[in-house]
């Protein structure tokens, strides 16, 4: 005896196609950048230095935004990560990648439209990421950049 077809079928014997997903009138780039400015903020709450978004949209396959900022000690890098990664959530945004939690040179946290790198001073001169994306458009935000919605 054969199982049952589970699949849906029209009436002319095709498959059912998957409903159209509403429109909210966002695209990925309005989402990606809203998040990029939840992050910056999110940072703001614990004074980094020099923080900076890179708009990498066209430009990167791994993601639209860098959010880069340097930290005195790894007690701060660990602070600014552990906030940007709450926030994140609170946003129903899980990480994909944390990296260097708890270390004092480099953390890495993998939000997919956003990879935030916090580096101390040191590690940020040697890597230099802002040098290697020299084409793409830069800010340098400020906690009254959060946007909301996302």
């Amino acid at each position: 005896m054969n199982p049952p077809d589970t699949t849906k079928q029209l009436k002319k014997g095709r498959p059912a196609e998957a409903a159209p997903r509403p429109r909210t009138g966002r695209t990925l780039r309005d989402v990606g950048r809203q998040l990029a400015d939840l992050v910056a903020a999110a940072a703001a709450e614990h004074k980094p230095i020099d923080p900076i978004l890179l708009d990498l949209s066209g430009r990167s396959p791994v993601a639209d935004w860098f959010f880069i900022a340097s930290a005195t000690g790894a007690r701060q890098l660990t602070a600014i990560a552990e906030k940007i990664i709450r926030r994140a959530r609170e946003r129903g945004v899980r990480p994909l990648g944390l990296e260097g939690l708890g270390g004092d040179h480099w953390v890495l946290v993998d939000l997919g439209e956003v990879v935030v790198h916090l580096f101390n001073q040191e590690a940020r001169a040697l890597y230099d990421l802002e040098g290697l994306w020299t084409d793409a458009p830069r800010r340098c935000p400020s906690p009254a950049d959060e946007r909301t919605g996302l």
